[in-house]
Protein backbone atom coordinates (compact mmCIF):
# COMPACT_ATOMS: atom_id res chain seq x y z
CA UNK A 1 0.00 0.00 0.00
CA UNK A 2 2.80 2.40 0.94
CA UNK A 3 4.60 1.66 -2.35
CA UNK A 4 1.39 2.29 -4.33
CA UNK A 5 0.84 5.58 -2.50
CA UNK A 6 4.45 6.58 -3.16
CA UNK A 7 4.09 5.84 -6.86
CA UNK A 8 0.90 7.89 -6.95
CA UNK A 9 2.71 10.82 -5.33
CA UNK A 10 5.58 10.53 -7.82
CA UNK A 11 3.13 10.48 -10.71
CA UNK A 12 1.36 13.52 -9.29
CA UNK A 13 4.62 15.43 -8.92
CA UNK A 14 5.65 14.52 -12.46
CA UNK A 15 2.28 15.68 -13.80
CA UNK A 16 2.48 19.00 -11.97
CA UNK A 17 6.06 19.52 -13.13
CA UNK A 18 5.01 18.86 -16.73
CA UNK A 19 2.28 21.52 -16.56
CA UNK A 20 4.62 24.01 -14.87
CA UNK A 21 7.19 23.43 -17.63
CA UNK A 22 4.53 23.90 -20.32
CA UNK A 23 3.26 27.14 -18.75
CA UNK A 24 6.83 28.40 -18.33
CA UNK A 25 7.67 27.71 -21.97
CA UNK A 26 4.53 29.42 -23.24
CA UNK A 27 4.94 32.48 -21.06
CA UNK A 28 8.63 32.88 -21.84
CA UNK A 29 8.25 32.10 -25.56
CA UNK A 30 5.22 34.16 -26.56
CA UNK A 31 6.61 37.65 -25.87
CA UNK A 32 9.94 37.07 -27.61
CA UNK A 33 9.76 34.36 -30.28
CA UNK A 34 8.30 35.17 -33.71
CA UNK A 35 4.79 33.75 -33.97
CA UNK A 36 5.53 31.43 -36.85
CA UNK A 37 8.38 29.82 -34.87
CA UNK A 38 6.50 29.19 -31.61
CA UNK A 39 5.32 25.70 -32.51
CA UNK A 40 8.83 24.51 -33.39
CA UNK A 41 10.50 26.08 -30.37
CA UNK A 42 7.98 24.96 -27.75
CA UNK A 43 7.59 21.41 -29.05
CA UNK A 44 11.35 21.02 -29.34
CA UNK A 45 11.77 22.02 -25.70
CA UNK A 46 8.92 19.79 -24.51
CA UNK A 47 10.22 16.82 -26.49
CA UNK A 48 13.74 17.21 -25.14
CA UNK A 49 12.38 17.43 -21.59
CA UNK A 50 10.31 14.27 -22.07
CA UNK A 51 6.98 16.05 -21.74
CA UNK A 52 5.84 15.11 -25.23
CA UNK A 53 4.14 16.94 -28.10
CA UNK A 54 1.29 19.41 -27.49
CA UNK A 55 -1.30 21.05 -29.74
CA UNK A 56 0.43 24.40 -30.25
CA UNK A 57 -2.14 25.80 -32.68
CA UNK A 58 -4.96 25.52 -30.18
CA UNK A 59 -2.74 26.51 -27.27
CA UNK A 60 -1.41 29.65 -28.93
CA UNK A 61 -4.94 30.68 -29.90
CA UNK A 62 -5.95 30.15 -26.28
CA UNK A 63 -3.02 32.34 -25.24
CA UNK A 64 -4.26 34.87 -27.77
CA UNK A 65 -7.46 34.88 -25.76
CA UNK A 66 -5.27 35.49 -22.71
CA UNK A 67 -3.53 38.56 -24.12
CA UNK A 68 -6.98 39.89 -25.00
CA UNK A 69 -7.14 40.80 -21.32
CA UNK A 70 -4.38 43.32 -22.00
CA UNK A 71 -6.83 45.73 -23.58
CA UNK A 72 -9.07 46.98 -20.80
CA UNK A 73 -8.30 45.86 -17.22
CA UNK A 74 -4.92 47.61 -17.26
CA UNK A 75 -6.52 51.00 -17.90
CA UNK A 76 -7.62 53.20 -20.77
CA UNK A 77 -5.12 55.30 -22.66
CA UNK A 78 -4.98 59.01 -21.81
CA UNK A 79 -3.68 62.35 -23.02
CA UNK A 80 -3.57 63.07 -26.73
CA UNK A 81 -4.70 60.15 -28.88
CA UNK A 82 -4.83 59.65 -32.65
CA UNK A 83 -7.74 57.53 -33.90
CA UNK A 84 -8.22 56.15 -37.40
CA UNK A 85 -9.03 52.92 -39.25
CA UNK A 86 -6.89 50.48 -41.21
CA UNK A 87 -8.13 47.98 -43.80
CA UNK A 88 -6.58 44.51 -43.66
CA UNK A 89 -6.80 42.23 -46.70
CA UNK A 90 -5.80 41.93 -50.33
CA UNK A 91 -6.37 44.38 -53.11
CA UNK A 92 -9.93 45.05 -54.26
CA UNK A 93 -11.33 47.09 -57.12
CA UNK A 94 -14.46 49.16 -57.56
CA UNK A 95 -14.36 50.80 -54.11
CA UNK A 96 -13.41 54.27 -52.90
CA UNK A 97 -12.46 55.83 -49.59
CA UNK A 98 -13.79 53.81 -46.68
CA UNK A 99 -15.78 51.45 -48.89
CA UNK A 100 -14.82 47.78 -48.78
CA UNK A 101 -16.33 44.48 -49.86
CA UNK A 102 -13.75 41.97 -48.69
CA UNK A 103 -11.34 43.65 -46.27
CA UNK A 104 -11.47 43.64 -42.48
CA UNK A 105 -11.73 47.00 -40.72
CA UNK A 106 -9.45 47.66 -37.75
CA UNK A 107 -9.90 50.79 -35.62
CA UNK A 108 -6.71 52.11 -34.00
CA UNK A 109 -6.12 54.41 -31.04
CA UNK A 110 -2.50 55.48 -30.52
CA UNK A 111 -1.34 57.40 -27.46
CA UNK A 112 1.00 60.29 -28.29
CA UNK A 113 4.01 61.10 -26.11
CA UNK A 114 5.88 63.99 -27.65
CA UNK A 115 7.05 64.53 -31.19
CA UNK A 116 7.22 61.29 -33.18
CA UNK A 117 6.87 59.23 -30.02
CA UNK A 118 3.99 56.91 -29.29
CA UNK A 119 2.78 55.35 -26.07
CA UNK A 120 0.23 52.59 -25.71
CA UNK A 121 -1.90 51.15 -28.49
CA UNK A 122 -5.43 49.80 -28.71
CA UNK A 123 -6.92 47.91 -31.68
CA UNK A 124 -10.33 46.44 -32.49
CA UNK A 125 -11.81 44.55 -35.42
CA UNK A 126 -15.16 46.24 -36.20
CA UNK A 127 -17.91 45.34 -38.68
CA UNK A 128 -18.18 48.85 -40.16
CA UNK A 129 -17.14 52.48 -39.68
CA UNK A 130 -20.46 53.71 -38.34
CA UNK A 131 -20.58 56.03 -35.36
CA UNK A 132 -21.73 53.15 -33.17
CA UNK A 133 -18.62 51.13 -34.01
CA UNK A 134 -15.92 53.81 -33.93
CA UNK A 135 -17.26 55.95 -31.08
CA UNK A 136 -18.03 52.84 -29.06
CA UNK A 137 -14.41 51.76 -29.50
CA UNK A 138 -13.08 55.16 -28.38
CA UNK A 139 -15.26 55.29 -25.27
CA UNK A 140 -14.06 51.80 -24.31
CA UNK A 141 -10.32 52.41 -24.67
CA UNK A 142 -9.70 56.17 -24.22
CA UNK A 143 -10.17 57.91 -20.88
CA UNK A 144 -12.69 60.81 -20.77
CA UNK A 145 -11.10 64.24 -20.91
CA UNK A 146 -8.46 63.14 -23.41
CA UNK A 147 -7.74 64.95 -26.67
CA UNK A 148 -8.86 62.75 -29.57
CA UNK A 149 -7.52 63.60 -33.04
CA UNK A 150 -9.38 62.24 -36.06
CA UNK A 151 -10.00 63.08 -39.67
CA UNK A 152 -13.31 64.50 -40.87
CA UNK A 153 -15.23 61.22 -41.04
CA UNK A 154 -18.82 61.89 -39.76
CA UNK A 155 -18.76 58.72 -37.68
CA UNK A 156 -16.56 60.52 -35.13
CA UNK A 157 -18.81 63.59 -34.88
CA UNK A 158 -20.35 62.63 -31.50
CA UNK A 159 -17.05 62.26 -29.64
CA UNK A 160 -17.41 65.70 -28.05
CA UNK A 161 -20.65 64.57 -26.37
CA UNK A 162 -18.66 61.88 -24.52
CA UNK A 163 -16.37 64.35 -22.73
CA UNK A 164 -13.52 64.32 -25.24
CA UNK A 165 -11.69 67.30 -26.72
CA UNK A 166 -12.24 66.36 -30.35
CA UNK A 167 -9.73 67.79 -32.83
CA UNK A 168 -10.83 67.31 -36.43
CA UNK A 169 -8.64 67.68 -39.52
CA UNK A 170 -10.42 67.37 -42.84
CA UNK A 171 -7.77 65.69 -44.97
CA UNK A 172 -9.29 66.77 -48.30
CA UNK A 173 -9.01 70.42 -47.21
CA UNK A 174 -5.55 70.09 -45.68
CA UNK A 175 -2.36 71.13 -47.43
CA UNK A 176 -0.64 68.03 -46.06
CA UNK A 177 -1.46 64.38 -46.78
CA UNK A 178 -2.99 62.12 -44.14
CA UNK A 179 0.35 60.49 -43.29
CA UNK A 180 1.70 63.92 -42.28
CA UNK A 181 -1.41 65.11 -40.45
CA UNK A 182 -1.79 61.86 -38.45
CA UNK A 183 1.60 60.11 -38.64
CA UNK A 184 1.27 57.82 -35.62
CA UNK A 185 -1.78 55.83 -36.71
CA UNK A 186 -0.35 55.45 -40.21
CA UNK A 187 2.93 54.23 -38.72
CA UNK A 188 1.09 51.63 -36.60
CA UNK A 189 -1.09 50.57 -39.55
CA UNK A 190 2.01 49.98 -41.67
CA UNK A 191 3.65 47.96 -38.88
CA UNK A 192 0.52 45.87 -38.38
CA UNK A 193 0.15 45.03 -42.06
CA UNK A 194 3.84 44.20 -42.39
CA UNK A 195 3.64 41.97 -39.29
CA UNK A 196 0.59 40.10 -40.60
CA UNK A 197 2.11 39.69 -44.05
CA UNK A 198 5.66 38.88 -43.00
CA UNK A 199 4.78 36.54 -40.13
CA UNK A 200 1.62 34.82 -41.38
CA UNK A 201 2.04 35.44 -45.14
CA UNK A 202 -1.53 36.71 -45.33
CA UNK A 203 -2.98 33.51 -43.85
CA UNK A 204 -5.03 35.22 -41.14
CA UNK A 205 -8.69 34.27 -40.97
CA UNK A 206 -11.29 36.97 -40.43
CA UNK A 207 -12.81 34.98 -37.55
CA UNK A 208 -9.55 34.94 -35.58
CA UNK A 209 -8.24 38.39 -36.53
CA UNK A 210 -9.06 39.72 -33.06
CA UNK A 211 -6.57 37.31 -31.47
CA UNK A 212 -3.81 38.45 -33.81
CA UNK A 213 -4.60 42.08 -33.04
CA UNK A 214 -4.37 41.35 -29.33
CA UNK A 215 -0.97 39.72 -29.73
CA UNK A 216 0.29 42.65 -31.81
CA UNK A 217 -0.99 45.06 -29.13
CA UNK A 218 0.72 43.04 -26.39
CA UNK A 219 4.03 43.13 -28.26
CA UNK A 220 3.78 46.79 -29.28
CA UNK A 221 2.91 48.04 -25.79
CA UNK A 222 5.96 46.24 -24.38
CA UNK A 223 8.40 47.02 -27.17
CA UNK A 224 10.64 49.09 -24.87
CA UNK A 225 10.44 46.80 -21.84
CA UNK A 226 13.83 45.73 -20.51
CA UNK A 227 12.45 43.43 -17.83
CA UNK A 228 11.87 39.93 -19.21
CA UNK A 229 10.49 38.80 -15.88
CA UNK A 230 7.79 41.46 -15.96
CA UNK A 231 6.57 40.25 -19.36
CA UNK A 232 6.41 36.74 -17.93
CA UNK A 233 4.50 38.03 -14.91
CA UNK A 234 1.99 40.04 -16.97
CA UNK A 235 1.22 37.11 -19.25
CA UNK A 236 0.60 34.80 -16.29
CA UNK A 237 -1.44 37.47 -14.51
CA UNK A 238 -3.73 37.84 -17.51
CA UNK A 239 -3.89 34.06 -17.93
CA UNK A 240 -5.27 33.69 -14.41
CA UNK A 241 -8.03 36.19 -15.18
CA UNK A 242 -8.97 34.50 -18.45
CA UNK A 243 -11.53 31.72 -18.59
CA UNK A 244 -10.70 28.46 -20.33
CA UNK A 245 -11.50 28.31 -24.06
CA UNK A 246 -11.52 24.79 -25.56
CA UNK A 247 -9.67 24.32 -28.83
CA UNK A 248 -12.84 23.12 -30.54
CA UNK A 249 -14.60 26.37 -29.67
CA UNK A 250 -11.78 28.42 -31.18
CA UNK A 251 -12.08 26.58 -34.50
CA UNK A 252 -15.88 26.43 -34.76
CA UNK A 253 -16.20 30.09 -35.73
CA UNK A 254 -13.92 29.53 -38.72
CA UNK A 255 -15.66 26.35 -39.86
CA UNK A 256 -12.58 24.26 -39.14
CA UNK A 257 -11.76 21.60 -36.59
CA UNK A 258 -14.22 19.18 -34.96
CA UNK A 259 -17.82 20.10 -35.69
CA UNK A 260 -20.72 19.50 -33.28
CA UNK A 261 -22.59 16.27 -33.86
CA UNK A 262 -26.15 16.55 -35.19
CA UNK A 263 -28.89 15.69 -32.70
CA UNK A 264 -30.01 12.07 -32.60
CA UNK A 265 -33.36 11.57 -34.29
CA UNK A 266 -35.54 8.45 -33.76
CA UNK A 267 -35.59 6.11 -36.76
CA UNK A 268 -38.39 6.72 -39.18
CA UNK A 269 -41.13 4.12 -39.61
CA UNK A 270 -41.16 3.19 -43.31
CA UNK A 271 -43.96 0.66 -42.94
CA UNK A 272 -46.89 1.52 -45.18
Amino acid sequence: MAQAALMTQDQLIQGVAKHILTVDLFANTLPFVPTNAKSLVINRELTESGSGFVDINGATDSTGATVTQDTYPLGRIVGTVEVDEAYVGGEESGVRGRQTKTKSIVVMAVELRGIRRTGRLRLRHVPDVSGKSVVGFVTDVVAPGSVVKTDGWPGYSRLATHNYAHQVTVISSSADPAVVVMPSVHFVAALLKRWLLGTFHGGVSREHLGYYLDEFTFRYNRRTSRDRGLLFYRLLEQGVRTGHTPTAKLFLGAGRGPQPKPPNHPPRDHNM
